[in-house]
């Protein structure tokens, strides 16, 4: 069963009713989900994982974070009520003279009252971010993990926050009661009753995150850039080695792949140098061999 907090964001995402706007599932990680945080998801998965890292952690530091635009404060309100009741009356006069009747009711409702803002970033912080700040090196731990478990990054770049302090309240009623009468046999009437309720109530701290919307990142070598429109085909760790296939190779320059680096090599003229020398002793040792087998022939 959701929880409380969970269909409230749902909830509060389908009458905003943007696009990629996706709920918040749980109280405890929803400042994860902040402008510029970093989440992580597997190929052709439809489910986000929250990190405890931000776009920050991987590019160069020493520069003051961006600006997050706050804009389009509004109030969000909702109760719910419901009453569900029922009875049923069984006379078995055929066989025996008994009369039995059963009653049942339930009672459920909640509400909650939200003050929200959305935070978003304007494109062209992401453009400035984007020339200004390049990947920071040696590149973290965490990126290379990912890079092997073949998952993709995604950045949060807007989010609904929460303003206020609400209460989230559910309360839940069920009500019984039966009667029974069997005058043939024995003088017996009876009558029962009874009723249970439940409550919960949670508090929601100010400024959490209740909703997101998150963009692929996309990272090789040292840059990086933000794609707005999802494509699952694109993969936020380009393929290096295939990278280095498609260099167009210079004169006096040879592309190596290495399994592991994939790293391109260039030959200098060192070696070419190495290779001429090795190939006019080999030269030289033919026509060594072919003299000695014209005077093997004319003797």
């Amino acid at each position: 069963m959701p929880s409380m907090f969970k269909k409230m964001a749902t909830s509060l995402v389908n009458e905003v009713g943007k696009k990629n706007l996706k709920p918040v599932s749980n109280l405890s990680c929803s400042h994860r989900f902040r402008p510029f945080c970093l989440l992580r998801k597997k190929y052709k998965k439809n489910k986000f994982t929250c990190t405890e890292f931000s776009l920050m952690d991987i590019l160069e530091p020493h520069f003051p974070v961006p600006e997050v635009n706050q804009e389009n404060h509004f109030e969000f309100w909702k109760k719910v009520y419901g009453r569900l009741g029922g009875a049923v009356l069984l006379d078995m006069k055929k066989k025996i003279n008994m009369k039995m009747g059963v009653s049942a009711g339930a009672e459920k409702s909640d509400g909650s009252f939200l003050e929200l803002q959305i935070l978003t970033v304007s494109y062209q912080t992401w453009r400035t971010l984007q020339m200004e700040r390049k990947m920071v090196t040696p590149e973290p731990s965490f990126i290379g993990e990912l890079r092997s478990q073949g998952e993709d990054l995604y950045v949060v770049i807007e989010a609904i926050e929460l303003l206020n302090n609400p209460v989230l309240g559910r309360n839940i009623s069920l009500e019984g009661a039966g009667t029974i009468s069997i005058p043939d046999i024995v003088n017996v009437k009876g009558q029962s009753h009874g009723s249970r309720g439940k409550q919960k109530l949670m508090t929601i701290p100010p400024h959490s995150i209740l909703a997101y919307r998150a963009a692929k990142l996309s990272i090789s070598e040292n840059s990086w850039e933000i794609l707005y429109f999802l494509d699952e085909k694109q993969k936020t760790f380009q393929n290096r080695r295939g990278m280095r296939q498609e260099l167009h190779v210079q004169p006096g320059q040879c592309v190596e792949n290495q399994e592991e680096s994939g790293i391109a090599m260039s030959c200098d003229s060192e070696d070419e140098s190495t290779l001429d020398e090795e190939f006019l002793s080999l030269r030289l040792g033919f026509e060594t061999s072919a003299m000695s087998m014209e005077k093997i022939k004319v003797q």
